[in-house]
C-alpha cells in the first residue's frame, strides 16, 4: 500500500489528532514553563500546522509563512541543542 492510497479525510483526521495531542506541550511553552522536551513537540506542532495548511489549499501566503515559521524553529533549535550538548 502506497502513502497516495490513504484517503485526505484519514490523513487530515491523523494530523488533528496529532495536534491535539501536542497542544498541552505548545501551551506550556506558551507560559514559558516548558519541560525539556516542549520544543522539540512544539516544532512537531508546527509541522502538523504547516502539513493541514498544505492538505486544505489555504492561502499560498498562508501555507508558505508556516513553512518559513517551521525552518527557523527547527534551525533555532538545532542550534541552540548544538551549543548545549555536553
Amino acid at each position: 500500500m502506497m502513502a497516495a492510497d490513504i484517503p485526505q479525510p484519514v490523513s487530515v483526521g491523523a494530523w488533528l489528532i496529532c495536534l491535539a495531542c501536542l497542544s498541552p506541550a505548545v501551551w506550556r511553552i506558551a507560559r514559558r514553563r516548558a519541560r525539556s522536551l516542549d520544543p522539540i513537540w512544539g516544532v512537531v506542532f508546527l509541522l502538523a500546522v504547516n502539513r493541514l495548511s498544505f492538505l486544505f489549499h489555504v492561502q499560498p501566503l498562508i501555507s508558505h509563512g508556516t513553512a518559513l515559521l517551521l525552518a527557523i524553529a527547527m534551525s533555532g533549535l538545532t542550534f541552540w541543542y548544538q551549543r548545549h550538548d555536553r
